[in-house]
């Protein structure tokens, strides 16, 4: 009976969600991000079912796909436009399309970015509701000529090997074989200059350019050291206490993202120091190792800034960036993907 009534009716369940970690990279420009994103599986238990996402609008939450149902009642096969939500571990899309001049149907799912899994439900009209089960794969693709430059990356390269010197020669060396390139804070060279386990040592740099209202902020980060190396096999402690205790609910590197929160005071007052005098900050970060590791999760946090696809403590903690860069070398697994 409830599946009688159900398809004469537009369902939409809302799905609460977490959220999504890695699904976007950003392309440094306000155009549209382009991925690709596909899955199979079925619908309603026993209906073949495609999802694509083709395009994601992000300044207006919105994506355009596709979907294919191969239902006993009614066939579909439609390009469809809907919303689309970014969270910490999973997106959420909702999409609603006319089935015959009289029906329609609505689906609300939920993309688990970790682990490949769509759930949710819709349906209506003749297509009856039921649950969505598929799996598949999101690719994610951006304009390289817009993001990378490799000058940039040798210069980054150098850097990252330089500051692994024990004396600050080698990193001044560095900086004297690039144009434009100094020190954020002449008095202090070097932040975090010890081997504790749960931070990291890195270097506060900055680049001006022949554009006078522009200039980067390069973020310089040190490998192992030490007993950081203690830090690095505390993958998911939340005890802090290295091997005592494993979560499995965690799903970025524990250690190396606690580390990444010493970096963030020092990075946000560089930025105040220079705000007023410049129409463009932009951020480029790296590291070697466990350098790389904080640099990837520290760009991923800038990234959802820039794009607003974060709130809260984060916001206030982190600038907001008109571009983001990161240049890794070595880089460790740094989540659950």
């Amino acid at each position: 009976m409830k599946k009688i009534i159900s398809s004469l009716l537009t369902i939409t369940l809302l799905v609460s969600v977490l959220l999504i970690d890695d699904f976007c990279t950003y392309a440094s420009n306000n155009d549209n991000y382009i991925n690709s994103s596909y899955y199979t599986g079925t619908y309603a238990s026993s209906s073949p079912m495609e999802f694509t996402i083709n395009t994601v609008n992000m300044e207006s939450g919105t994506f355009s796909g596709h979907v294919v149902i191969d239902d006993p009642l009614t066939s579909v096969d439609k390009n469809i436009t809907g919303s689309i939500t970014f969270n910490s571990n999973s997106i959420t899309c909702s999409f609603s399309f006319d089935l015959y001049w009289i029906y329609s149907a609505a689906f609300n799912l939920t993309i688990n970015t970790f682990t490949g899994v769509v759930t949710g439900t819709g349906g209506g009209g003749l297509l009856l509701a039921g649950d969505v089960n598929l799996t598949g794969t999101i690719h994610t693709y951006y304009n390289q000529l817009l993001s990378y430059s490799e000058n940039d990356m040798k210069m980054c390269m150098d850097l990252s090997n330089a500051i692994y010197d024990k004396s600050e020669n080698k990193l001044d060396s560095s900086l004297n074989r690039y144009e434009n390139l100094e020190y954020c804070y002449q008095d202090t060279k070097r932040f975090n200059n010890d081997s504790n386990p749960n931070n990291v040592m890195f270097s506060l740099l900055k680049r001006t350019s022949n554009d006078s209202n522009k200039i980067d902020i390069i973020v310089v980060i040190r490998g192992t050291y030490n007993e950081e190396w203690q830090g690095n096999v505390n993958i998911a402690d939340l005890s802090e206490v290295m091997g005592t205790n494993y979560n499995s609910v965690v799903n970025r590197h524990y250690n190396f993202n606690l580390a990444k929160e010493s970096i963030k005071d020092k990075i946000i007052e560089a930025y105040t120091d220079i705000e007023n005098d410049y129409n463009e900050i932009n951020l480029i970060v790296t590291g070697h190792s466990r350098g790389a590791a904080v640099a990837n999760l520290y760009a991923k946090d800038a990234t959802d800034v820039k794009n607003r696809l974060t709130v809260g403590e984060d916001v206030e903690k982190i600038p907001q960036f008109d571009n983001v860069t990161a240049y890794t070398f070595a880089c460790p697994n740094v989540a659950r993907i």
